[in-house]
């Protein structure tokens, strides 16, 4: 029963984003994707995703554009803290062709 509640409320909520862009007149200009929802699994360790979702695309391009966004802005929480930061001045200019005098 939570469950079944907890996607009628994703469902709601994404009615609402869709009004507030029909309200401020961007159904045009806005895109959107939309997935939230939970996952199971099974008794052999089978994870399977139940899922409330929504797309406003115009295009492959477009679809492309998303996912590269995200794949850009991901931020790996396996991936080490240090692996965020330049190590040093030649580490950050690596690659811009760049050189510092000696």
């Amino acid at each position: 029963m939570e469950e079944q509640a907890f996607f009628l409320e994703i469902q709601r909520l994404s009615i609402e984003i869709d009004k507030v862009i029909d309200e401020y007149g961007m159904r045009d200009r806005a895109l959107s994707v939309m997935v939230t929802g939970l996952i199971d699994e099974n008794i052999f360790g089978d994870r399977r995703i139940k899922a409330i979702y929504s797309y406003s695309l115009d295009s492959q391009e477009e679809l492309d554009n998303v996912m590269n966004f995200i794949d850009n802005t991901w931020d790996d929480p396996d991936k080490k803290e240090e692996d965020n930061y330049y190590k040093d001045i030649d580490d950050l200019l690596d690659g811009t062709g760049i050189e510092l005098e000696d």
